[in-house]
């Protein structure tokens, strides 16, 4: 927690992570920009971190950590989830199979492509949650299109 002796860092960035939140920050003593894993206790920020430019300690306050995270990640309910995180898997699993870049992501007819789709699914989940506000269509085609 933030303290009156320790500067408090402007949050310009968030990604999420499992076990807690990656920030990209801009120190008040240097103004260097700078990103840093923020470990979080049941979504609390804890622990200090120091500029990577001028060592000075920075901690990220609990207020500015929630209004950085409501800002960068918006809610969503149970059921936008599912649908975010299922449009998101498909097109973890399908962007290497298009004929664009499968031939370029394979070797020896090993489709180099698949072993990234679970590393893309937060990544993907997370822009269409920010590039949708959360509205994705029940079931939508390559082209976009919604399907019924």
């Amino acid at each position: 927690m933030a303290d009156a002796a320790t500067p408090a860092p402007e949050i310009v960035g968030v990604r999420p992570a499992v076990t807690g939140i990656y920030l990209t920050l801009r120190c008040q003593g240097c103004g260097a920009h700078f990103e840093s894993y923020q470990a979080t206790v049941l979504c609390i920020p804890v622990g200090e971190l120091a500029c990577p430019a001028c060592a000075a300690p920075c901690a990220v306050s609990t207020v500015d950590f929630d209004a950085a995270v409501e800002r960068y990640l918006p809610y969503q309910t149970p059921d936008e989830m599912k649908r975010l995180t299922a449009e998101a898997t498909r097109v973890a699993e399908s962007w290497h199979r298009h004929p664009a870049f499968a031939s370029i992501l394979r070797y020896r007819g090993v489709d180099l492509g698949a072993p990234m789709e679970r590393e893309l699914l937060a990544t993907i989940t997370l822009g269409l949650a920010q590039a949708s506000d959360g509205a994705v269509p029940e079931e939508a085609g390559a082209d976009g299109e919604e399907r019924r």
